[in-house]
């Protein structure tokens, strides 16, 4: 049996490109509109001290639509 390598890669292992120069850097594509982004920041920002950035308001998006999809989950399992 061939012994394994202790060595396991992980995502946070920085690896040098071998090329960066023909890495070029494209813009981020928006996932939500700016106008959803303000008004989670409006209705969020009295929950928080500190000012709420884009990135906030990007996750607080994310975790509300994994709530909502797990409650619609578990209220269609309760139906059956």
């Amino acid at each position: 049996m061939p012994r394994r390598s202790r060595y396991r890669p992980r995502w946070s292992t920085p690896v040098l490109l071998e090329n960066d120069e023909a890495v070029v850097p494209r813009r981020a594509v928006a996932r939500y509109s700016a106008e959803l982004v303000a008004e989670t920041k409006r209705v969020w920002q009295p929950y928080y001290a500190a000012a709420l950035t884009d990135e906030d308001a990007r996750e607080i998006i994310e975790n509300m639509m994994s709530f909502m999809r797990l409650v619609a989950k578990i209220g269609g399992q309760q139906k059956s």
